[in-house]
C-alpha cells in the first residue's frame, strides 16, 4: 500500500511539472506573437493564454533575466518561423536581477525546462556534469525521484490567491505556482524593492548588453518589437526607487538608436483599472483574474499589430 502511495504521488507530481512546463505555451509553431520574460510575464500573460488565441505564445521563466532571455530566444527561435512580433518585459527585474542569485541551487534543472544546453547560459562553471547525469538519469528513467523542482505544491489559500479557485485540477496548467511570495500584503513594498536589490547582478551592464541584442537579434531575423511592463500594485509602485525608471527609459532609447525606429512601450503599470488588490497574487505579480483583465487590453493591440 505504501509503494502504491508513492507511485500516485510520483506519477501526480510528474503530470503536475509536465502541465506547468509543457504546456504549448511557447513551443507552438503556429505563433505569431510571442512574449518573453519573467514571472511577471508567465503570471501577466500566461495565466490567460486562452484568451489570446493559438497565435500567441509565451517563453517565460520565475527569475528569468535578460541574459537568460537571449540564450532561451537563441536556442528556440526555430520553433516560432510565422513569428511577427516579440513583446519583451522591459521592467527593473529583467535588467537588475541575476538569476544565478535567484536559482543558483537548481541551475541544472532550469536548463533541462527550458530546453538548453549547458552552454547556453551563462558561468556555468561546474553544472555541466550535474546536468549530463540528471539527463542520463532521465533518460533511464529514475530522473523524477532525481529532481529538485524549485516550484512548490501550492496549499489551498494559495491557490485561491493566484487563481480564484483550491481546487488543484481545475487550474489546468497551474497547479504549482512559482516559489515567491503569495499573500498580498501593502506593507511588503519596500521589502520587494530590498528584495530585488539583493538579486542584483554584480555587472547590470551584462544585461542591458543582452536585452538590447535580443531587440536587434529580433530585428535581424524580421519581428517586430514591443516592450511590455506590466501592472504593479501601487503599494510597490510608489516606493520603487526613481533610478530605476531612469534605466528603463535609458535602455528602451539605447533599443530604439540600435534599431533606428522607434519602439512601442505598453507602459502597464500605473495603468488605470488595476488598482484593485484582488487583481493580485503580491504587489508585483498578477493573478489569474488579473491577467484576464490585462488580456482584455493587450489583445486588441495585438490583433491591430497583426493586421
Amino acid at each position: 500500500m505504501l509503494a502504491l502511495t508513492a507511485l500516485v504521488i510520483v506519477v501526480t507530481a510528474a503530470a503536475l511539472q509536465r502541465a506547468h512546463f509543457s504546456p504549448p505555451l511557447w513551443k507552438t509553431e503556429r505563433a505569431r506573437v510571442l512574449f518573453i520574460g519573467s514571472s511577471h510575464v508567465g503570471n501577466g500573460i500566461a495565466l490567460a493564454i486562452p484568451a489570446y488565441g493559438p497565435e500567441v505564445a509565451v517563453l517565460h521563466y520565475p527569475g528569468m533575466d535578460s541574459v537568460l532571455a537571449l540564450s532561451a530566444y537563441r536556442r528556440h527561435k526555430e520553433r516560432w518561423p510565422a513569428l511577427a512580433v516579440a513583446v519583451l518585459e522591459l521592467d527593473e527585474f529583467v535588467l537588475l536581477s541575476d538569476i544565478e542569485k535567484s536559482r543558483k541551487a537548481d541551475m541544472s534543472s532550469l536548463a533541462t525546462r527550458l530546453g538548453l544546453e549547458a552552454w547556453d547560459l551563462p558561468n556555468f562553471p561546474e553544472e555541466p556534469v550535474r546536468l549530463l547525469w540528471r539527463l542520463r538519469n532521465l533518460l533511464m528513467g529514475r530522473g523524477l525521484l532525481l529532481m529538485q523542482p524549485d516550484l512548490r505544491l501550492s496549499t489551498p489559500a494559495v491557490l485561491r490567491r493566484v487563481h480564484g479557485t483550491s481546487e488543484v485540477f481545475a487550474v489546468s496548467s497551474s497547479a504549482v505556482v512559482p516559489s515567491f511570495p503569495v499573500v498580498f500584503d501593502p506593507s511588503k513594498g519596500r521589502a520587494r524593492v530590498e528584495f530585488i536589490e539583493r538579486l542584483k547582478r554584480t555587472n547590470v551592464q551584462d544585461n542591458i548588453d543582452a536585452f538590447l541584442e535580443l531587440v536587434s537579434l529580433l530585428y535581424r531575423c524580421g519581428v517586430q518589437v514591443v516592450f511590455l511592463t506590466v501592472p504593479t500594485h501601487a503599494s510597490y509602485t510608489t516606493v520603487r526607487p526613481p533610478e530605476w525608471d531612469v534605466l528603463l527609459q535609458r535602455v528602451a532609447a539605447e533599443a530604439e538608436a540600435a534599431v533606428g525606429e522607434p519602439i512601442p512601450w505598453w507602459q502597464m503599470r500605473t495603468n488605470a483599472g488595476f488598482e484593485d488588490e484582488a487583481l493580485y497574487q503580491n504587489l508585483d505579480h498578477l493573478n489569474r483574474e488579473g491577467a484576464a483583465k490585462l488580456a482584455d487590453v493587450l489583445k486588441p493591440r495585438i490583433e491591430e499589430l497583426l493586421r
